[in-house]
């Protein structure tokens, strides 16, 4: 996985103990779930047939065989492999009017088009029963189990052919934040296929070009590149010399010098290539060797080794003495670099997919850890009470009831009833200017230039541009709406102080005053802590388009998104638990302060014994109070790392996995 992948994986961790604890409300729960799947990154694979994409995706990915793999092609299909939370494979298959198409390149097309066209139709008609039970005059969908993909996409499987398109759904943490588009090889002969290649490449953020180790941008590679992405508007492109191992008369030493002379030819082609976007393109793609299938046995237990694979296990080390033990086959294959520069490339498109749902989950851990610091002290003073003598708790008996009975009076006319609507309109305000403000210097014909012909790259960026602003708009939101709920704790606490201070009575000890306080301090901070702030605007995954310039479309786009209704939707929770403050502080307060009073009723009964126990209760629920405080900071200082690895471009430390399965990056 990459490192959104790994952030994302540890937030899951995060709130799936306190799920257990129930210090989340279930809203919370159901909205921060949708911040898990706002967008993934798509990393688009293209390359000849043969030239091992399969293999690769599964030392990347998995790091065991799940896509079917071989000498001869396997992957006549557009896969598309994702996250979930049941594992499923959905199995799109030709239609008659693909397998019409086939005949007709196989009778006249382009000579290798031709030749595959030919094995593809071979491989249909040799199915048992005939293909025509399979196929539909608007083609079919089938789910399948992942062990029969085999049947649909492998030489010799039983419907071998068949398949156009295969989406697989794992719940595997590996793919988490991650979208994997495994294309076709060259020469694809189904045309409706190929279309459905090219959309599935616009969205992709990344991609590899796997080359065979013995192709070094022959004209094939060209015509496959300018082909498949010369309208797709990709922004980065990895170069991958793949099967490394299979390059005669270089040994591991040389590997660099043979990259070197593929590097040589790939600046050949520069030349040779007419679009501008895929030049450019082309143009600042690094290169990288690498050894897929010497990964994979370093990744996959002996125990699961085919005979195959024991050979082949044995063969490398014989030819490659670097190889003494199976970490050696990860470190050497030279996968840790292709993860390193896939998180290189995607660390600046998806900050944006980290910070809302990091400072989401940071601020409900502070709101944890408020409430947890009231519980604390409301148990501290009952082990106060209790260790006080039996004689002085039966005199405070009637005293409390008459100041518990003063305090709900004065509650029952509260000044929260004017200063929090107010501070919620100021704040109301503040988002309206902000948002005016920030976009009038947003959305203007520079930063959101028009587009021309083979300019879809231009197009994409004024996309990132948007989705990056959008980004920047929720946090300054979110920042405003963690300040107004700090603003609600300070208008409390001055509330509380200033009722308990007026409310003197020469029969409530100066300790008593302040326990009563933390008592009702406490049950108000618990309404203003039900407060979730989750600002979560859906980043748009197409580029618009329309009779607008482009500034324009984002414009309008920006403004339907953060209009005055949505604005006070955000402040809609704000609304409600100031309306509980006031409402049902009386009734709150009670139920803080009456626990007080039974405590010294209670306290006026006890016998030594049953005081002592009660004691020993409270210093051991203390004790769980502050061993969940301190793992809840824990948790807050990891998220705050996280942070600021984001804002820093996320920079990965040693220790954790990688896009490769059991690597450390």
């Amino acid at each position: 996985m990459i490192e959104l992948n790994e952030i994302k994986k540890s937030l899951a961790a995060i709130l799936d103990t306190y799920r257990k604890t129930g210090r989340f409300t279930e809203k919370f729960y159901a909205e921060f779930e949708k911040l898990f799947s706002l967008e993934s990154l798509q990393i688009g694979i293209i390359g000849k047939m043969k030239a091992g994409k399969s293999t690769l995706v599964n030392a990347l990915v998995f790091g065991e065989n799940v896509l079917p793999t071989g000498n001869k092609p396997v992957t006549v299909t557009l896969t598309e492999i994702s996250y979930g939370k049941e594992d499923s494979v959905e199995v799109e298959l030709l239609t008659e009017a693909d397998i019409a198409g086939l005949r007709e390149e196989a009778r006249g097309g382009e000579e290798k088009k031709a030749k595959v066209a030919t094995d593809i139709l071979s491989q249909i008609e040799r199915i048992e029963g005939g293909y025509q039970q399979y196929v539909q005059t608007e083609g079919g969908k089938i789910r399948i189990r992942l062990e029969e993909l085999n049947d649909y996409v492998a030489e010799g499987g039983k419907l071998s052919g068949l398949a156009k398109t295969v989406r697989i759904v794992m719940n595997n943490p590996n793919l988490r934040g991650v979208t994997i588009i495994d294309t076709p090889g060259f020469n694809d002969p189904v045309s409706s296929r190929g279309e459905t290649t090219r959309n599935a490449l616009k969205d992709c953020q990344i991609l590899l070009f796997v080359h065979d180790v013995m192709d070094m941008y022959d004209q094939e590679e060209l015509s496959l590149l300018t082909g498949q992405i010369a309208y797709a508007g990709i922004s980065e492109m990895i170069d991958i010399v793949n099967k490394i191992d299979l390059a005669d008369g270089y040994g591991m030493a040389q590997w660099p010098e043979y990259l070197r002379a593929f590097e040589k030819k790939k600046q050949e082609a520069l030349t040779r290539i007419g679009s501008p976007v895929v030049k450019e393109l082309l143009g600042k793609s690094k290169s990288l060797w690498l050894s897929p299938y010497m990964a994979l046995l370093g990744f996959i237990r002996d125990e699961d080794f085919t005979r195959e694979m024991r050979n082949d296990y044995v063969c490398f080390q014989e030819e490659f003495p670097e190889l003494e033990e199976k970490q050696d086959f990860i470190t050497c294959s030279n996968l840790q670099a292709v993860a390193s520069e896939i998180n290189r490339l995607a660390r600046d498109g998806s900050r944006y997919l980290l910070e809302t749902p990091v400072i989401t989950l940071l601020g409900q851990l502070q709101s944890v850890a408020a409430v947890i610091r009231g519980e604390i002290r409301a148990q501290e003073d009952r082990l106060s009470l209790l260790r006080t003598s039996q004689e002085a708790a039966a005199a405070k008996v009637k005293e409390f009831d008459r100041y518990i009975s003063d305090i709900e009076s004065a509650i029952k006319h509260s000044a929260l009833a004017v200063t929090l609507p107010t501070r919620i309109s100021d704040t109301e305000k503040e988002i309206q200017k902000m948002r005016s403000s920030h976009a009038a210097e947003q959305f203007i014909e520079s930063y959101y230039p028009e587009t021309e012909l083979f300019s879809s790259g231009i197009r994409k960026a004024n996309l990132t541009r948007y989705n990056l602003f959008v980004s920047e708009t929720d946090d300054k939101i979110r920042n405003r709406l963690i300040a107004l709920k700090g603003v609600f704790r300070t208008e409390c606490e001055n509330y509380v102080n200033g009722l308990v201070t007026s409310l003197v009575s020469e029969n409530i000890r100066e300790e008593d005053r302040v326990m009563f306080k933390n008592a009702l301090l406490s049950s108000l901070m618990q309404i203003v802590e039900k407060i979730d702030i989750v600002v979560n605007t859906p980043r748009l995954k197409h580029q618009l388009s329309g009779g607008q310039q482009q500034y324009g479309l984002y414009k309008t786009q920006f403004e339907e998104e953060y209009d005055d209704v949505r604005i006070r939707e955000l402040l809609k929770p704000f609304r409600n638990q100031s309306e509980d403050l006031v409402k049902d502080g009386r009734y709150s307060a009670r139920e803080a302060l009456i626990p007080i009073k039974n405590t010294v009723k209670q306290l006026a009964g006890f016998n030594p014994k049953q005081k002592e126990e009660a004691i020993r209760e409270t210093e051991d629920t203390i004790g769980k109070l502050k061993a969940e405080y301190n793992g809840v900071q824990e948790d807050i200082e990891k998220l705050e790392t996280i942070q600021k690895r984001n804002e820093n471009g996320i920079h990965r430390t040693v220790g954790g996995p990688g896009l490769c399965p059991g690597m450390h990056l």
